[in-house]
């Protein structure tokens, strides 16, 4: 039976060039990703474009660095800034470290970050990212309880 199927598919291909239904070509740009922002979409809901990469930076900066087997160096969990007596050198600092974990994200080609509202215990910050696909602004709160990906814009 297999040898059959071979014989009129090598025929279909032979007299017609390709297949009558060629695969379907891979998704542009980014690709496909299941939305897991905060956890994973209990409706295995997908996300595409932009905010694949949004939330590939989200879960890099809410990751503590080393809770990646074969990625020692991979993450920067914002939540450990918190509760700490930080200097005004130190709270200025911030920015740069935050960018230097979204610069390790292969698709992203440049990044800027904004601090705001910065308290001992809670936080807003900004990042604007430029990828291949064009600009993005993302905005995350940082809590005790979560680091949450408040918005992403397409820019």
């Amino acid at each position: 039976m297999t040898s059959l199927l071979s014989a009129v598919l090598v025929r279909v291909v032979t007299s017609h060039g390709e297949p009558p239904n060629p695969p379907p070509k891979p998704p542009q740009g980014f690709g496909v990703d299941l939305d897991c922002a905060e956890d994973l979409d209990p409706l295995m809901g997908t996300v595409t474009g932009l905010q694949v990469v949004a939330q590939a930076i989200y879960r890099r900066l809410s990751t503590p660095r080393g809770m990646v087997l074969d990625a020692p160096d991979y993450g920067f969990d914002l939540r450990s800034l918190l509760h700490k007596g930080m200097s005004p050198a130190e709270q200025a600092a911030l920015p740069g470290l935050v960018r230097a974990e979204v610069l390790k994200e292969e698709r992203i080609q440049s990044a800027t970050v904004q601090i705001l509202d910065f308290t001992s215990d809670a936080f807003r910050l900004s990042i604007r990212c430029v990828t291949a696909e064009g600009p993005f602004l993302m905005t995350l709160h940082v809590s005790a309880a979560a680091v949450l990906l408040a918005e992403v814009h397409a820019r």
